[in-house]
């Protein structure tokens, strides 16, 4: 079981991760973190950080984050230096 799902991202113009949306349960509210401090989670506290997927109106879990170079979020087993998180939805953020 995760600590805590991530269900959404907002990237920049490059493709790079800067925001994600997670939650400490599959069915809980979304709250916006910033990379780096999901980076530092992940590394510095050991927290288990998993995507969450909606399907057929269901949240399920996912594939298991992790980091790569300590600055890239990845779900695969490649070590390329770049974000991937898979197919999640763009975080919405009101302006």
């Amino acid at each position: 079981m995760a600590d805590y799902y991530i269900k959404c991202q907002k990237k920049a113009p490059d493709g790079s991760i800067i925001a994600l949306g997670m939650s400490s349960s599959l069915r809980g509210p979304v709250s916006m973190f910033r990379k780096a401090s999901v980076v530092a989670l992940v590394r510095e506290m050991k927290i288990s950080i998993w995507t969450a997927l909606l399907e057929d109106g269901k949240w399920i879990e996912g594939e298991q984050m992790r980091t790569v170079e300590g600055r890239y979020l990845r779900t695969d087993r490649n070590d390329t230096p770049l974000d991937n998180l898979g197919e999640l939805p763009d975080l919405r953020l009101n302006d």
